[in-house]
């Protein structure tokens, strides 16, 4: 049905269909080599299919966008500046099923459970990003906007991976900071607890970016660290998520476990 006087809408609400739209349809057949053909007839096209919403240029051009490389710009943004979801399922698997039975009597123990964390982490990231579309398309916006000259376009899409950014440094230092309350640890000073999940998030986004294109060489490695030296299977990601661990980590000297565990 046309956009006519009965279904008439304003340009705000016409502006955010086309960008729901276009992020749909940027989620659902990815990046490809950028957002060139995602053009207002295919997401006209796509409107009508499935909304029964029918779009001009002269309805959108000059109202809703100044340009249609402003709108392909604009779905970029939008994706860029989102919150991860994945992140936050990743940190309810490794919060739940992970700390909730950790051992906390000693010093080893707790040693213990965070190289467990730090195994399983690699290989649940490492999936998590694989299978998701979300991330794919988002390293392929930040790959456009380092590539080439600067332009404006180019530092619409930095500013929207800084708000992304943001975001999952926050996400970062809340789960690292509940599982060193959790376990018993502090930051070693004069390291801080930014630094930390700045190393941790780099280190994940290069590993997922390696394993996209290399999974043999991030993967299936056994080393004995398991009860009694049995072998565990390790991830190039976890290990280096144990290194910095280390690195950055020491036992808290007045931190206690709760009474009920300690044998």
């Amino acid at each position: 049905m046309p956009d006519g006087p009965r279904t008439r809408r304003s340009t705000d609400e016409i502006r955010q269909l086309l960008l729901d739209t276009g992020v749909e349809t940027l989620l659902k057949e990815g990046l490809g080599s950028g957002a060139e053909g995602l053009t207002f007839k295919r997401v006209f096209d796509r409107l009508e299919q499935t909304e029964g919403i029918r779009l001009t240029n002269a309805s959108v051009i000059g109202r809703a966008f100044r340009t249609q490389e402003a709108f392909q710009t604009e779905v970029l943004a939008t994706i860029a500046a989102s919150d991860s979801q994945d992140f936050h399922e990743l940190s309810e698997i490794l919060l739940n099923d992970v700390l909730v039975h950790a051992d906390r009597s000693s010093v080893e123990s707790r040693w213990q459970c965070m190289s467990d964390l730090c195994r399983i982490t690699g290989t649940v990231m490492l999936d998590t990003l694989r299978s998701s579309p979300v991330w794919q398309v988002w390293i392929g916006i930040w790959a456009l906007a380092g590539s080439g000259q600067s332009t404006e376009d180019k530092e619409r899409l930095k500013e929207a991976l800084l708000i992304s950014y943001g975001s999952i440094m926050r996400d970062t230092t809340d789960v690292y900071t509940a599982v060193l309350d959790h376990l018993g640890f502090r930051v070693k000073a004069p390291l801080t607890m930014a630094e930390g999940a700045a190393a941790i998030q780099a280190l994940a986004e290069g590993s997922a970016l390696r394993d996209l294109v290399d999974e043999q060489a991030m993967r299936r490695i056994s080393l004995p660290t398991g009860t009694g030296g049995t072998l565990e299977e390790w991830t190039i990601l976890g290990m280096g998520l144990h290194a910095l661990i280390r690195q950055f980590t020491e036992p808290d000297p007045d931190w206690t476990p709760p009474t009920s565990e300690v044998g």
